[in-house]
């Protein structure tokens, strides 16, 4: 087990949705009902984690949105269209949906993306390679660890690596 010293306190809460995050989209060509969904999750889950802001005392400034795979879709699309600005967003095996709604980069949240060339459920073309580059484009700070091969998981590394990535990010 790999400690990161420095870490000592802080707050994790993982997220479950009730059923699921947004309806599941038929392709980029047929996704209009996943996108609204998704905004209105997005909605929700932004109330949700205002609540344990004041109850725990802490600010989006201090939060990393980390996700995988759905979960990797609800923490994109919160950070991109909250009017908080999130620390970070790491995205294992995840994707942006409306590479055209991104706005323009007006916070300094950082965005790790995570994903493999064979990821069979959000494809390196038409979901992932589209969603760095628009991200790129709009002026945001991308970070991205690519895999050529290990289908639609997170590695054991990366978890690792974003453990550094975190702590790095989080203590002084």
């Amino acid at each position: 087990m790999k400690s990161f010293e420095g870490l000592q306190e802080f707050l994790l809460i993982g997220v479950d949705p009730q059923t699921e995050w947004y309806p599941i989209p038929n392709g980029e060509n047929d996704q209009d009902h996943a996108i609204n969904g998704l905004k209105k999750t997005a909605k929700e889950l932004q109330c949700f984690l205002k609540s344990l802001q004041e109850k725990y005392e802490f600010c989006p400034e201090q939060t990393a949105l980390v996700g995988f795979s759905a979960g990797a879709v609800i923490a994109l699309e919160l950070a991109l269209h909250a009017a908080e600005e999130y620390k970070m967003v790491i995205s294992h095996n995840g994707a942006i949906f409306a590479n055209k709604e991104i706005p323009q980069a007006d916070k300094k949240t950082n965005f790790v993306l995570l994903h493999t060339q064979d990821d069979a459920c959000f494809t390196w073309t038409e979901r992932y390679v589209p969603m760095k580059n628009a991200l790129c484009q709009k002026g945001y700070n991308v970070i991205s660890i690519e895999h050529p091969i290990g289908g639609h998981k997170v590695f054991d590394e990366d978890i690792i690596t974003m453990g550094t990535y975190l702590k790095n990010k989080f203590v002084d």
